[in-house]
């Protein structure tokens, strides 16, 4: 598990027969939540970088490639959360801004 990364790398392992096998790696990434934020079925994974957000995406279920759906660089989208808080099976993304 002694690989060539940054501290902010996202690296995505698969657990199996007792070994971790990297899988893939987002770059820039401190993961915040993961979950199907929009109800596709796909894997989405909320993160920052400095004062910067993300959502990634799965490209397909089933696989561990992810795109970019939403990027803020503006330093006032600062996430902290993504959940469904007020039971409407909607996912709410908590934010910090300025």
């Amino acid at each position: 598990m002694n690989e060539n990364s940054t501290s902010s790398d996202l690296s995505i392992f698969e657990f199996n027969n007792s070994q971790l096998t990297k899988i893939n790696s987002l770059n820039n990434r401190i993961p915040i939540s993961v979950g199907d934020f929009n109800n596709d079925t796909k894997t989405d994974i909320l993160s920052l970088y400095v004062k910067n957000g993300f959502i990634e995406t799965q490209s397909e279920s089933g696989n561990y490639n992810f795109e970019n759906v939403f990027k803020d660089s503006s330093q006032s989208f600062w996430p902290a959360l993504a959940e469904d808080i007020d039971g409407d099976l909607k996912t709410e993304i908590i934010v910090f801004s300025d």
